[in-house]
Order: structure tokens, then sequence, then C-alpha cells
């Protein structure tokens, strides 16, 4: 079980992190910042190869995107629509809309969705626990996530499967 994080949300846990969100981290103005951001994305899992835009992610994207950012989102939303990560975690509206096009609404945890979800996952009873606890346990959110990956795996999501990872 993979999760695909968006630029926004990086948090701790295992999860992949695609070469898009490094590459716009690489041009924030701070200095600072780019150096925090490098030392935290050290921890992730770096996609190598993205996947080829499938044509209906594509659709969308030329339908929706404005900005480079947009552009990012779609590429993200073309991991999870391929079947190479099983969630994405944004704050970002713009990828709900997206993901909400192409079938994939179930799939993506956005804004106080995805702090619901890091409560699921880790068993904690408030935000403050998340934040405190989260990074002492990985194999505890791996099981969890993968645990609500089964448990939505059977709905109808318009994903493709089988390309590998």
């Amino acid at each position: 079980m993979r999760a695909l994080l968006d630029t926004n949300i990086l948090i701790h846990r295992e999860a992949a992190v695609h070469p898009g969100s490094v590459a716009e981290i690489s041009r924030h103005e701070d200095e600072r910042v780019r150096t925090a951001f490098k030392a935290k994305l050290a921890s992730y899992n770096l996609i190598q190869n993205p996947s080829p835009i499938d044509p209906e992610v594509a659709r969308v994207g030329r339908e929706l995107d404005v900005t480079d950012n947009d552009r990012l989102d779609t590429l993200l939303l073309n991991e999870r629509y391929t079947g190479r990560v099983d969630i994405l975690l944004t704050e970002d509206r713009g990828i709900a809309r997206k993901a909400a096009r192409l079938g994939l609404a179930d799939k993506i945890f956005t804004n106080e969705a995805s702090r619901g979800f890091r409560l699921r996952t880790g068993g904690w009873k408030t935000q403050v626990m998340v934040q405190r606890y989260a990074h002492l346990s990985p194999d505890h959110i791996r099981a969890a996530v993968e645990r609500l990956a089964r448990s939505t795996s059977g709905s109808a999501t318009g994903t493709k499967t089988g390309t590998g990872t």
C-alpha cells in the first residue's frame, strides 16, 4: 500500500512523493523552506518513473488546468487513476474537483477529511495526538492505511489496475 502526498500535506508517514512535487518545492523563494523540505523529503519514497498520462486524466486536465500547479495536480491524480498509489492526501480543493470528475472522490482525502484520516488510521483522539505520536508508529499507520484501502477497494472508482509501480 502506497499513498501519494500533495505538496501541501507532506506528513510523517511512509508514502510516495511525485517528482513534480519535489520540483515545485525546489522553486520555493525561501532557501530555508527549501532546505527544510529537502530534509523531510529524504524520508519519503520518490516515484522514479511517473505513470504515462492516461487519456481520460489528460482530457480532464485540459478542461480544468490553468496554472503550473494545476498541471502538477493532474499528474498526481494520474498516479492514483492508473493505480500506482491507493490514495492521495491533499489540501487542494482543485484536486478534489478533478478527482470527482474522474470517479476518484473516495480515494482523495482533503482538508478536514485528511485530518480525520490521520485520526482514524492512528487511532488517536485528537489532532494534537496525531502530531505528537504519528511519527513513532509507522507500522501501525501502514496497517491502518491497508485496512482502509481494502474497505474501499470494492467500490466503483473508475481506476485502472494492473499497471504496476
